[in-house]
């Protein structure tokens, strides 16, 4: 016997084997054409929604920018020195007079004590 005998004729496969056929390829073509079309939205959704973000970091950088110009306005009149003058007379400080202040010109270590640099400044420890 040889093999051809076994060996079917293409033209003799039945008709409904062949419309699976061609409904599959038509299948595979539709998501050929389709597959590309879906990434190309994901893509631009995602750049739409990049957009979105970059003008909100955007508005809310403007917003931080001009409240710190109010804070740094706010700090400069807080800290001027008529102000804070003012504010301690309000509450009752006084300046002291020029004969009772004294300058230290450095801060007392462990090789002289505190009752050592009030000695020397005329006081009692």
């Amino acid at each position: 016997m040889s093999t051809s005998a076994f060996q079917r004729d293409p033209q003799l496969a039945s008709p409904r084997r062949k419309r699976g056929l061609d409904y599959a390829l038509v299948l595979i073509g539709a998501a050929l054409l389709t597959w590309p079309l879906l990434l190309i939205t994901g893509e631009r959704n995602d750049v739409v929604e990049t957009r979105y973000q970059i003008s909100r970091v955007r508005r809310e950088n403007d917003a931080l920018v001009a409240q710190q110009r109010k804070l740094r306005a706010e700090l400069s009149r807080l800290s001027r020195p008529s102000r804070i003058f003012e504010g301690a007379l309000r509450i009752g400080l006084r300046p002291i007079p020029a004969e009772r202040r004294v300058e230290v010109s450095r801060a007392p270590t462990e090789e002289t004590p505190v009752e050592t640099m009030v000695a020397q400044l005329g006081g009692q420890p």
